[in-house]
């Protein structure tokens, strides 16, 4: 990809370089002058892959963009006519190869790859550098499988076509050494994902290991691989190998209870946490922290509202009732607030591997099985359900209690970035009826904005990008 110049190594090194417990003598040189063949090597492995974890905390991507555009093309949450004109186009699905923040997103998404790449093929294989590359692994994984998410449809997707030419992304497993004469094609979705669940099983077996509340959740674990593998393979309709996944850590993890989920999201390292982004208070973006987004007018832009359909959805007694909150005739999410260790609006640790998720995941693939186990299931769904204020239910029918997990997943993930997904891998329908909301068109899941526009600049850039399917 042309946009890999050769400055990329070095700017990915020059930010690792200001983390927190780097040694001073690193700082002798200045950051800009460090060469390659200088900090690619066993010494500085440290912050090779701290480079990494900097590039994903961008605003384009899990800084804020990555996690707001995939909830705003959801249904959990609106956009209305007050608004500071941002993130307009994605709610309202009108965006085009020349859209910005897609771009932003897509350098985000390659240049992560690109840092894991280095980790993984430059690196020696020594005792040493052996959890590094795992963690390499595992971030090159979930980077992929965010691009597909966002550039692809989803495997289970009625249009998908997962062994079809150009239906994934270009999946980049090599480090870019000559990147003015880098043009890759679009590998197939089916060979996408396949490349995922490589990493993550690597992964597996070559990071380190974590334990439930500790700062070991800011790093790719073993336990992040088996968790993301789930996902994955969720994703992809293969619910055994989700059971199997699941089954290997949900034991591991005590979610979070009725006392203390409404304070969950300003704390660190959390009980329910698998893998998160630990933002500093150095590293406030004012305006730009992803919470400001969601925080009322008076704090932040109040832009992303929950919608009504979501409202509905809500048990009197559900505490996650505590996240949402009127003022002035609206309604706000109050779920990123901000940190309160760190002391900024909007500043929180973005968690995107919990515990929840993977019984929820667990249940859904129980009753998707041959045979559903039904007991299974809803003994997942009951364990969530009275951890947030709710009476467990005695018994279901299979179509019900499928309901019940969708439901579930809804109040569970809003403002996490997992509904858009959701909605198109079951084949539905993402709507906005609300009235006070931007008008935008039902988008049907055979739609071809179900995929985003591959930018612009990397159609111009790389002869071989073959873009999506409906965009000009």
């Amino acid at each position: 990809m042309k946009k890999f110049s050769k400055y990329i190594l070095s700017s990915m090194i020059a930010s690792a370089l200001f983390l927190n417990g780097c040694s001073d003598a690193l700082d002798l040189t200045p950051h800009n002058s460090l060469p390659e063949e200088d900090v690619v090597n066993e010494t500085y492995a440290r912050q090779l892959i701290n480079g990494v974890y900097e590039q994903m905390q961008v605003v384009g991507y899990y800084g804020r963009d990555f996690q707001v555009v995939s909830e705003v093309t959801g249904d959990n949450v609106k956009i209305t006519s007050a608004n500071s004109n941002r993130f307009l186009n994605e709610f309202r699905y009108l965006w085009n190869p020349t859209l910005a923040s897609q771009g932003t997103t897509w350098t985000a998404l390659y240049k992560t790859i690109y840092g894991a790449n280095v980790v993984i093929n430059e690196l020696p294989d020594t005792d040493d550098i052996t959890p590094y590359k795992g963690e390499a692994y595992f971030l090159r994984a979930l980077a992929h499988l965010d691009a597909a998410r966002r550039f692809a449809r989803p495997y289970t997707n009625v249009g998908a076509n997962p062994s079809g030419a150009n239906t994934g992304i270009p999946v980049v497993l090599e480090t870019v050494k000559d990147p003015a004469n880098f043009h890759p094609t679009r590998n197939t979705l089916a060979e996408t994902y396949n490349a995922i669940i490589d990493d993550l099983k690597k992964a597996q077996d070559l990071a380190p290991d974590m334990s439930s509340g500790s700062a070991a959740v800011y790093r790719g674990s073993k336990d992040a691989a088996t968790a993301l593998l789930a996902r994955v393979y969720l994703y992809m309709g293969r619910f055994d190998d989700c059971i199997t996944e699941a089954n290997k850590i949900i034991s591991k993890y005590p979610l979070w209870t009725v006392g203390n989920i409404e304070t969950a999201y300003s704390g660190n390292n959390t009980s329910e946490e698998i893998f998160s982004l630990k933002f500093k208070s150095t590293e406030n973006r004012g305006a730009d922290n992803f919470g400001q987004m969601y925080n009322d007018p008076d704090i932040g832009y109040g832009d992303i509202r929950p919608t009504d359909a979501f409202r509905s959805l809500l048990e009197d007694d559900d505490v996650r009732n505590g996240f949402i909150y009127a003022k002035d005739g609206a309604y706000f999410l109050n779920k990123f607030r901000g940190n309160t260790a760190e002391g900024a609006d909007g500043l929180v640790d973005i968690k995107i591997l919990r515990i929840a998720e993977i019984y929820l995941s667990r249940a859904e693939a129980y009753t998707e099985l041959t045979s559903p186990n039904i007991s299974s299931a809803l003994a997942d769904v009951n364990e969530l359900r009275t951890n947030r204020g709710l009476d467990p239910i005695a018994s279901m029918s299979l179509a019900d209690l499928k309901e019940e997990i969708k439901t579930q997943r809804r109040l569970e993930f809003i403002g996490e970035g997992l509904r858009s997904t959701d909605i198109f891998r079951k084949n539905e329908t993402r709507t906005i009826p609300d009235s006070d909301a931007l008008p935008s068109a039902d988008i049907a899941p055979d739609n071809f904005r179900v995929m985003f526009s591959i930018p612009i600049a990397e159609i111009d850039a790389n002869p071989n990008m073959e873009p999506n399917p409906g965009y000009n």
